[in-house]
């Protein structure tokens, strides 16, 4: 009974010191200037992001109507995009399949985006035209250059660029093509494509200034593109030669030399 009592009673005391131990190791510590107190738990990074991200997706339900391809919008991002009517057939179709819709309900094929394409970009270069006003004091601005046939690449054909604008705008009217003809002169015929973009633009009143390369077919003193506009106009224009292609001039001869 006695070793039982005194073998207790030890381990009673050891019990005890090692209570004050501890508490007095955690009071140093709550005790200390900084010091934190750790919560029981920790969420879990992975829980973390869970929390964070998951978060439910919604979409939205639309009708997409039979004759899509012909809307305004699709065709001038279509023909903004540089896509081919076959593409733009074969992406229409691949979205709707996607979507879980039935492409047979849609009129998707290369043939009716061509076609359409072909109708509804007659149709917004009318109301552009239509729409478009052109501003008090404008200066013309034309250039020619060879490049390639529409219808063959490999063929080239002469281009005439006609713009008009002032220093806030700038519309393109036209780019159309030209054959130089036995009977009529280079400028001539620049000044003849030149007017008529103007008239259909509705802006040759508002010319006052003219900008053009100083080559013989725009600066000769009979029959340049400058005179035979300023004969068509009825007035006198501000010329603005452009003296670029001077430079090339000069490189060239001292590459050559």
């Amino acid at each position: 009974m006695d070793l039982l009592s005194d073998s207790s009673d030890s381990d009673y005391h050891v019990a005890e010191e090692s209570d004050k131990n501890d508490s007095s190791e955690h009071g140093d510590t709550a005790d200390k200037p900084g010091a934190s107190t750790l919560p029981a738990t920790l969420p879990t990074p992975t829980a973390a992001i869970k929390s964070s991200h998951c978060k439910k997706l919604t979409g939205t339900s639309v009708l997409i109507p039979p004759d899509v391809l012909s809307k305004p919008n699709v065709v001038s991002l279509a023909t903004r995009l540089k896509m081919t009517p076959t593409q733009q057939a074969a992406f229409t179709q691949g979205m709707i399949a996607e979507l879980g819709g039935d492409v047979s309900m849609v009129a998707s094929s290369y043939a009716t985006a061509d076609r359409s394409r072909r109708k509804v970009a007659a149709e917004i270069a009318v109301n552009i035209k239509d729409q478009w006003i052109p501003p008090k004091l404008c200066t013309l601005h034309w250039d020619g250059k060879l490049s390639g046939a529409l219808h063959n690449p490999l063929q080239t054909e002469e281009r005439l660029t006609v713009l008009v604008g002032d220093t806030l705008q700038m519309k393109l009217l036209g780019v159309p093509s030209y054959k130089k003809a036995t009977d009529q002169t280079t400028g001539s015929l620049i000044a003849d494509l030149t007017m008529k973009l103007m008239t259909e633009w509705q802006c040759s009143d508002r010319i006052v200034n003219m900008t053009f390369d100083t080559t013989s077919s725009n600066t000769g003193h009979l029959s340049a593109a400058c005179i035979a506009i300023q004969d068509k106009l009825q007035r006198s224009v501000l010329w603005s030669g452009c003296r670029h292609h001077i430079g090339e001039v000069l490189i060239s001869h001292v590459f050559s030399d």
